[in-house]
């Protein structure tokens, strides 16, 4: 009876580690996929505020927060995309893996625009605020064109 009972558990508790196994990895690519996509929305967002302010000429120190977040986010955007990381929810292209230099340079580029965002901002300048807005945009799209694949 005993022996039973014993099999029994090993037989469970190898069952149960063997499970875990295979949602561990599957939980890590969700939550990779999940950065990204929090990352990418937050981007969107602070992209549309500092848009719709600009425009109407109204520069309140509040934006430079958001554009101090675009700035964090262009500086770890690479890391949000680790060699190996194809996942199969993501709007990602296989070319940020396959052309890595030419997705770091891109986001090189928005990297240094949202820079000069901040700067604008800082400033109160409308005019230089829209340019920076614009240069922004234009490398944040800069990716999207190369290295995202359309909505389904």
């Amino acid at each position: 009876m005993k022996t039973g009972f014993i099999a029994a558990t090993a037989v469970v508790s190898i069952f149960a580690v063997t499970s875990m196994m295979l949602i561990v990895p599957a939980n890590a690519d969700n939550q990779e996929n999940n950065s990204r996509s929090v990352a990418m929305k937050t981007l969107g967002k602070n992209m549309k505020t500092i848009g719709r302010a600009v425009k109407s000429g109204n520069i309140t120190p509040d934006l430079q927060a958001r554009a101090e977040e675009i700035k964090e986010i262009s500086g770890r955007l690479i890391s949000l995309f680790p060699k190996g990381q194809e996942l199969p929810d993501s709007r990602a292209k296989p070319e940020i893996w396959s052309d890595a230099a030419g997705f770091k340079k891109s986001n090189d580029k928005f990297t240094l625009a949202a820079n000069a965002l901040v700067a604008a901002l800082k400033t109160g300048d409308a005019g230089a605020s829209k340019s920076a807005l614009k240069a922004t945009g234009k490398n944040c799209g800069g990716c999207h064109k190369a290295y995202r694949l359309p909505k389904k």
